[in-house]
């Protein structure tokens, strides 16, 4: 009877480990990496991966652009000022 007990109480002990360990371990590419599915492969994550990198492109340069853009429009105000205060000084 206590060797029973015993096998019980070694498969709860045995069956907690499995419960307190992770299903898997992570991959030694992927670990302490900020987004590990940057280097996930497939098809699907590949093409992700390519329209993430273009978005992000895009973004930059959407920002270049806007930022020109704005040096642009202040250079037109200031100039417009400048003339409208040549004409009142005429």
């Amino acid at each position: 009877m206590e060797n029973k007990d015993n096998k019980l109480i070694d498969k709860k002990k045995k069956e907690e480990v499995k419960h307190d360990n992770p299903v898997s371990q992570p991959d030694p590419e992927t670990l302490h990496k900020t987004d590990p599915q940057d280097n996930m492969k497939g098809p699907v994550s590949s093409f992700m991966n390519k329209t993430a990198d273009i978005a992000e492109e895009n973004a930059k340069k959407d920002k270049v652009d806007e930022k020109k853009f704005e040096e642009k429009e202040l250079k037109n105000e200031q100039d417009f000022q400048q003339e409208q205060r040549d004409k009142n000084y005429e």
